[in-house]
């Protein structure tokens, strides 16, 4: 099983720019820098699309859901 982590911390330690998430998912980059920064938290489903990326590094339980 993976430690769980924030999804910046991630993000840095797999080399995924906020610009290159974005884009990947296409969504305004802004987006991805609010979820990182704590000022929003995604969506359930954007929420799934994380734990999938991470591979269960960043989890709903790390968004406080």
């Amino acid at each position: 099983m993976n430690a769980t982590m924030k999804l910046g911390q991630w993000m840095a330690a797999n080399r995924w720019s906020s610009r290159a998430l974005s884009e990947a998912w296409e969504i305004p980059e802004v987006t991805i820098k609010s979820w990182v920064h704590g000022r929003r938290t995604p969506r359930p489903k954007m929420q799934e699309r994380i734990d999938q990326l991470t591979g269960g590094c960043v989890t709903s339980a790390d968004w406080g859901a």
